[in-house]
C-alpha cells in the first residue's frame, strides 16, 4: 500500500512539473522586424508559400503568418535565424545563401559583395547563428553598399514588432495570430504567383 502511495505521489509531481514546462514554452512569444536585400532589392516574403496557418505550419516555433511579411514570430527561446530560413526552404550557411534548389549566392572577393547582418543598426558577426530578441530590427543584406545605401536599407526595416508584442499599445492592437491556431485563417493562393527575380551577374535568383 505504501509503495502504491509513493508511486502515485511521484507521478503527481512529474505531471505537475511537466505541466509547468509546457506552460512556460507555450507562453513564450517574441517578435522581430526583419528585411532581406539582395543588391539593394528587397525580397518580398508576402506570399502564401512563406506563411504558416492552422493547417500548415512550416515551423511551429518560428514563422510568418497573417500575411505580415515584416515580423518573425518566435514561440521558443534560443532559435537561430538559420532555422527560420530553413523552414522557408532557404539555407544561410557561412558565406552563402541558397534559395530552394537555385545556385547559392556567396560572398565574392572579386566584386566585394558579401552577406552582412545588422541588428538594431549595428553590424553583427553572428549572421545565421544570431538568436533574435524581442523587438529586434534585423537587416540581412547582400552587396557592396555605400554608406548612404546602407543607411537607406537600415531605415527600410520596419518597427512594427512592438505592436504584436503589445509593447506600443498607442500604435495599435496585436492580431489574434489566427494563422497558427486552431480554426485559423485560410490563405489566398493568388500570393503563390507573386514571384520576384533579382539578377546578380549572369544569374537570376527567384522567390
Amino acid at each position: 500500500m505504501r509503495s502504491l502511495i509513493y508511486v502515485m505521489g511521484l507521478l503527481s509531481i512529474l505531471l505537475f512539473l511537466s505541466g509547468c514546462i509546457t506552460t512556460e514554452n507555450q507562453e513564450f512569444h517574441a517578435h522581430a522586424d526583419f528585411a532581406l536585400f539582395i543588391d539593394g532589392q528587397r525580397m518580398d516574403f508576402n506570399r502564401a508559400a512563406f506563411m504558416s496557418d492552422a493547417n500548415t505550419q512550416l515551423d511551429g516555433l518560428t514563422h510568418l503568418h497573417d500575411f505580415n511579411p515584416f515580423v518573425i514570430h518566435y514561440h521558443a527561446q534560443n532559435i537561430p535565424l538559420k532555422r527560420f530560413f530553413n523552414s522557408l526552404d532557404m539555407k544561410w550557411q557561412d558565406d552563402c545563401f541558397t534559395i530552394g534548389n537555385q545556385t547559392p549566392l556567396c560572398n565574392d572577393t572579386a566584386t566585394g559583395k558579401s552577406w552582412k547582418l545588422y541588428v538594431n543598426g549595428q553590424l553583427n558577426p553572428q549572421n545565421e547563428n544570431y538568436i533574435a530578441k524581442d523587438l529586434d530590427r534585423i537587416l540581412i543584406a547582400y552587396g557592396n553598399n555605400t554608406p548612404q545605401e546602407l543607411h537607406d536599407l537600415l531605415n527600410a526595416v520596419t518597427d512594427v514588432a512592438c505592436i504584436q508584442s503589445s509593447k506600443c499599445p498607442e500604435r495599435g492592437t496585436p492580431t489574434n495570430e489566427t494563422c497558427t491556431t486552431a480554426g485559423g485563417c485560410s490563405l489566398d493562393l493568388n500570393h503563390l504567383a507573386a514571384k520576384t527575380c533579382i539578377g546578380v551577374g549572369s544569374i537570376k535568383y527567384c522567390f
